[in-house]
């Protein structure tokens, strides 16, 4: 996660999941894998969803949501307030319960990959006291769940959830809900048999919910209920698909 993306069309849905989770969850945790902003491409720009030509599109799903986001990156020019994409503000807009934690450490990405996997493991440590009362966490990473080409000693591993930090939090009973950006160098379909199978099998669980947001990029997102949140998770996913929503997000076995 980073703050240049903070807003975009893809945090719509994030956000508009998280509200309804909150419904069901006591205590949600909301896990920002924050990392510096890069500045090699141009991505994280896409706030026209906000605008007026497309407003009913997007506001019917939550006009709370939306209305709270357009009024805070949206100026009165109809220019977007660049100062005003900070992760540190969404719980200003107060679009979750009070009782929400949010763990706001930025990934450390130093130069020797030893000094990085220590730092990782300190930081995610951090993470877990922080969100030792939460029943429920969502885990918010760049790219997703990681890939054997990234991991922890590498300098893209700011862009990853790591499968000892998910064990970690399904261990301490929080249920899951995971981002996952979906890549061009496989069917979107074959990577998200192969990361459902990976999830139950690592771990230990014979349910996994997935939705697909398909507005920008497309974008997944794991649900991963404890017994307790099974019944919820499976009402959270077809308000999801449902009504104005359905415009935007689907089962991925609809498709």
């Amino acid at each position: 996660m980073q703050n240049r993306y903070f807003g975009n069309i893809g945090d719509f849905s994030k956000y508009g999941l998280l509200r309804k989770t909150a419904s069901y969850a006591e205590k949600i945790g909301v896990l920002w894998c924050l990392a510096e902003d890069e500045n090699h491409n141009n991505n994280g720009k896409h706030l026209g969803y906000l605008k007026k030509d497309l407003r009913e599109i997007y506001r019917s799903c939550d006009p709370k949501l939306f209305d709270s986001l357009k009024a805070h990156l949206i100026g009165n020019d109809g220019e977007i307030i660049q100062a005003n994409r900070n992760v540190s503000s969404f719980k200003n807009l107060q679009l979750l319960p009070e009782s929400t934690v949010y763990f706001e450490d930025i990934i450390k990405v130093t130069t020797h990959p030893n000094q990085r996997e220590e730092e990782r493991d300190r930081w995610f440590d951090r993470a877990l006291q922080v969100f030792k009362d939460c029943d429920l966490v969502f885990c918010d990473p760049d790219n997703g769940i990681e890939v054997s080409s990234a991991g922890k000693r590498t300098q893209k591993h700011f862009k990853y959830i790591y499968w000892d930090e998910l064990e970690r939090l399904w261990n301490n009973g929080k249920s899951l809900i995971i981002y996952q950006h979906m890549h061009m160098g496989k069917p979107h379909i074959t990577q998200l048999k192969e990361r459902k199978l990976n999830i139950m099998n690592i771990l230990g669980t014979d349910m996994v919910l997935s939705l697909r947001c398909f507005r920008g990029t497309v974008r997944t997102y794991f649900l991963v209920p404890q017994s307790a949140h099974r019944q919820h998770f499976a009402e959270i996913v077809n308000h999801m698909t449902s009504g104005s929503w359905h415009q935007h997000i689907k089962l991925w076995n609809q498709m």
